[in-house]
Formats: structure tokens, sequence, C-alpha cells
């Protein structure tokens, strides 16, 4: 059956016998067999055709040369400015100070209310959306996108969509175009020379916000890239850098850190290398096989377990995410990421933080039993008691346009709501050198914090899960928290008027870096006085583990610990469900572990 999008095309763009692959034409979905071999051969079908076209459908605008017309314009002035030294910030000035007045297409960079809607228009498109469209344009030696009545070289879409999330991105958040102009980036670079994709975990993760009609395909879509063989990206040279050789330097330009850059150019260097040689690139087998026959929870569990298995850790749990709704029951197999789901948080290490909470020790995995192959049995420490958790955080919980708080009542604003419900700031002002026990919101929740402690610097830290590193944004952590904390207790009278530019740009960074990392997570309270941030599924009772091979603690949950009495051990046949990573400030690199209450073997389900 030709589908309509394919019928579209072919009346479009076929004007003889040229041959063509289309998977909606060329594949029988209702086949298994057929499936499981014709997925194995996509990525040679795609990367030996000679033209791969991209059918968006109509152009409801009647404007595709004009909006195509402009992602050149802006592709060639950005080019034009790299290759002369100079610095982009909207405005533009050359590396030897001179100002360079040279207008960016204004529908791109600063559109009309007109102009938005058909940016929104196209990088809303369905096909921008979905996960097998990595592979298609990733591993092509030529890709056009066909709109209408205009085709357009793929690279000059993805270069506009990596300029905007560099140097607009809040633009985009006006307009509500950051997810969608994120996605085509993501696609763009996966499978370039320029990726920052360093693991196949990278690439599931960002990968979960794309869509795909049966779910095993957010796993089947992806075993072509590279990282699925290697785990890590590692050097790995394409076969198709010719599609990229025009724009690459325009490309790694527009990268977003320095380290970035420079394994980029390090990765021409051994192209070129490779090149000369006229070596091949070895043919790798992938983690696992497309198999449609199996179920979707075989699939992810078997992604899983292999992807421990090759790595000797347990990264692969820190993609665990689950409902926002902390009264919810956690599903059964907890441990097993659900690829076709998210709540929209990225990995805490992902945040340039350096964890190591286990020293980079390996994973010390007990094979389950056959007749239980849904069970995890990690070895691990279990650290401490949640005796506390906040409310959950949005974005905005970090704005500090916030209600009048003289008073030391609750406010609008997370950091400080929160500082104010724990009384930590009794700590904090009093500075006494013996231990104080804190009575929290919770009736029988008590916490007992280090004397020697700064609490403040550990309570900021935790907003942002530790982040040191300054590579992508210049991040300054005692100088942003000052700038920060002294905006969000600013007079009600005076505001931030009074600050300095640099004061309010430092204050706004932090804001930015807690917005990011906190977004859908919960600080909380361990019994042992350790502040953390986790995830949204956490609750009061929960326990906090370090499990041997990951960087991460984890929140976990005992099943029918409310049955078990304060202070018991627990039972030899005792069970845990995984709520997900998290951070603990001081238990983050690898030290020995503060307040350990029992080490073992640690079952989950």
């Amino acid at each position: 059956m030709v589908t309509q999008p394919a019928s579209e095309m072919l009346e479009k763009i076929c004007r003889g016998p040229v041959p063509f692959w289309i998977d909606s034409l060329c594949i029988n979905q209702q086949d298994f067999i057929e499936r499981n071999e014709q997925v194995a051969l996509m990525a040679d079908i795609y990367s030996k055709a000679s033209l791969v076209l991209v059918w968006l459908g109509p152009d409801p605008y009647k404007d595709t040369e004009q909006l195509f017309n402009a992602f050149m314009d802006l592709v060639e002035k950005i080019g034009r400015m790299f290759a002369v030294g100079g610095k982009i910030h909207l405005f533009w000035t050359l590396a030897d100070g001179p100002v360079v007045y040279t207008t960016l297409p204004p529908s791109v960079v600063s559109p009309s209310e007109s102009e938005a809607e058909r940016l929104s228009g196209f990088f809303n498109l369905p096909w921008f959306s979905r996960s097998w469209v990595l592979e298609e344009v990733g591993l092509a030696a030529s890709t056009h996108i066909v709109w209408g009545e205009r085709a357009l070289d793929w690279n000059a879409v993805g270069l506009t969509a990596m300029f905007l999330v560099r140097h607009a991105k809040a633009m985009l958040d006006a307009l509500g175009l950051t997810d969608a102009i994120q996605n085509v980036c993501h696609m763009y670079t996966a499978f370039s020379p320029f990726t920052t994709l360093d693991t196949f975990l990278h690439l599931l993760n960002k990968s979960r916000r794309l869509k795909s009609t049966d779910p095993r395909d957010k796993i089947f879509a992806f075993l072509s890239h590279p990282t699925a063989c290697t785990i890590s990206i590692s050097g790995h040279i394409p076969g198709n850098l010719d599609a990229y050789k025009d724009y690459i330097d325009i490309a790694i330009q527009l990268l977003p850190n320095i380290l970035d850059r420079f394994l980029a150019r390090r990765l021409q260097r051994r192209a070129a290398e490779r090149k000369a040689t006229s070596l091949d690139e070895p043919k790798l087998v992938p983690l696992i096989k497309a198999d449609y026959h199996k179920t979707v929870h075989e699939v992810y569990r078997e992604v899983a377990l292999e992807h421990i298995k090759r790595t000797v850790s347990l990264e692969m749990l820190t993609a665990v995410q689950h409902d926002c709704d902390a009264t919810v029951d956690l599903p059964f197999r907890s441990w097993v990421p659900q690829w076709n789901k998210s709540n929209g948080t990225q990995p805490l290490g992902f945040f340039t933080s350096k964890h190591f909470a286990t020293a980079n020790r390996d994973a010390i995995v007990t094979p389950s039993a056959d007749t239980d192959p849904d069970t995890l049995i990690a070895r691990g420490t279990i650290v401490s008691k949640v005796v506390y958790t906040s409310s959950l955080c949005q974005s905005s919980s970090f704005d500090w346009a916030l209600q009048p708080h003289d008073d030391m009542t609750a406010s609008t604003n997370s950091v400080a709501d929160t500082w104010l419900r724990l009384k930590l700031y009794l700590l904090q002002v009093r500075g006494e050198k013996n231990p104080r026990t804190v009575q929290l919101v919770t009736s029988d929740g008590l916490a007992v914090f280090d004397p020697e402690s700064d609490i403040l610097t550990a309570y900021m830290r935790a907003w942002v899960a530790g982040k040191n590193l300054a590579e992508v944004d210049g991040f300054d952590f005692e100088n942003d928290v000052t700038a920060y904390w002294h905006c969000l207790w600013a007079s009600p009278t005076e505001g931030t008027r009074n600050y300095s530019e640099d004061h309010l740009r430092r204050a706004k960074r932090y804001r930015a870096s807690a917005a990011a990392v906190a977004n859908q997570r919960k600080l909380f309270v361990l019994r042992k006085g350790l502040i953390g941030l986790g995830p949204s599924a956490m609750r009061k009772g929960d326990w906090v583990a370090v499990l041997l091979g990951a960087d991460v603690p984890f929140v976990i949950r005992e099943i029918g610990g409310e049955h078990r009495a304060a202070g018991d051990p627990f039972p030899d046949n005792v069970k845990f469900q995984l709520v997900g990573e998290c951070y603990v400030d001081g238990l983050m690199t690898g030290g020995t572990v503060r307040g350990v209450e029992v080490t073992r073997d640690i079952v989950l389900v």
C-alpha cells in the first residue's frame, strides 16, 4: 500500500525511470522476519544511496523559498565570519577588535510574528521528531530536504539549528522552540564527525524525546550508530565525511565548548591519515540484534544487561526515570530504563560535574537465576534514609522575583522556600561547633548535620548537582552563588537595581544552571545530615545507596519496608526498587562513606 506521503513525494519529484527505495513500500511492516532482516540492512541502504530525499509534505505557507534562502544566507555569513577569525554574539566583532556590521537574516535571528510562525511550522513538522531520522540522514552521502516546491541541502538546516542553540537560546525559549530545535541539532550531529555523543547511553538519552510507532524502535533505530558497537565513540570516523566537507569548519565553531572542538579537530586529522592509507573502518557487532519477536521489555532489559556486561559499569541505571507523582507505585523491573518514557531530565553526570561516588570501581553484579531474569543483584552500600524531600522543582522555581520574605515565611522560590522550611539559616547564622538536631517539617524526621560542614555551600552545591567545570558557560560556583544569593534575598523595596551588570550576569548563570539541573527533581535530606538532589518519584522513607560501578549514588525503595520497625535490620531476603540516580553532597568523590549502615548485595526488582 502506497502511503499518502510516499504518493505525494513520487508525484512531485519522479520524472522518469529512476530507482527509489522507500521504507514504507519496501518493507512489509507486518512480517517480523522481514523487518528483522531489513533493519539489519538499513545502514548499508542509506550509506550506499547516491542521494537521500526527505519529503516534508506540502508547504502551507507557500513561501518555502524565502525561508530556505534565509537558512543558506545565515550559513554563508557565519562561514565568512569564522574564516576571518570573527566571533558571533548576534553582533559581530573581528578577532583584532573592530566591529563588523554584517546583518544576519532577521527572519531567522529576530523574526516577526509571522516569520516566527513559519519557523515554528517548519521545525515542528512531524519528520523532525522521528527516531529513524538519525540513521536516514546521518549515514547518507548527500541529503536534501524537500518542502513544497523547494529542496535544500540538509547541512543548511542542521547548521541553522546548531547556530540557534548556541547563539539564540533566549529567542528559542521565548518562541517555545527550544526542544524542537535541539531535536534537529541532535539529528544533524549524531552521526557526524563533530558529534558530542560519547557513548551509546548518551545517544539513547538525547534521543529520548524522539518518537516511534513501535517502542522497540527506540533501540533498533540506533543500532547502526558506532557507539552501539563500541559503547564509546572513541574516535570513530564516519564513512560519509565528504557529506560534511564544505561545512565541517563552521559546524566545529558552533560546538558548545573547547573540548568538543578539540576532539572534532583531532578526528579530522585521523580521518585524513586513514584516507591517505586507504584503511577501512572494521566491521563491528552491535550491542543487540533487532528482533521484533521480542517484547518491548525484553528488548529494553537485554540492552541494559548487555551494556552493563560490556562496560563493567552500572552507568545504564542513571537513565531510569519514573512517573513524577511520588504517590504512584513504581513499576515492576524498576531498574530497566523505559526508553519510550521521559520526564525531561538528563542524567546528572551530563551537567559537567566530576562524580566518582565509587572511585571508578567496576560493577559487581551477581547473575540472576534463569527463573528470575528481571532481577538485578548489585554489590553496594546503603548509606542513609531520606527524612525530607522538597516539593517537585520546575525550571521557573529558581526565579528571584519573589514575594517579601523578611519575616522568614515560605517563598515562591525553591531555594529560599526549602532553606526556610528546614530552618537551615539557624545553623548558618549561629555557626555552632556542636552537632545540631534540626526538626524538619515531617513529623518524625530528624537530621544531624556535621558540625564542620558549611551548610550554605553544601546546600547551594546540591541545587546544581556539584557543577564545577567552566568549559561550557564559564560557570564559577563561588562567585555565581554569591551573586544569586544576594539577588534572592534582595530587599523588596530596592530589588536588584543596585547590582552591577556583571553581578546580575553571574546570578543569572547560577539560576540557569539550577533550572536545568534541578528541573523535575527534588532536594532531599538524609538522616545523617547530608543534602542531595534526587529524582521526581522519590519520597520520605526511601534510602540512598552507592552501587559499585556507578559514578553517582541512587535512591532505592525497600519493598515492604513500611512494615519493619524503625531501627530493625534489613531481613536477609529484602528487595528494593530503583527510584533513580541522585546527587549527595559529600558523597561524590569515592572516599569513605560517612554513616555507613550496611554493605551487601542489593537486590533490585
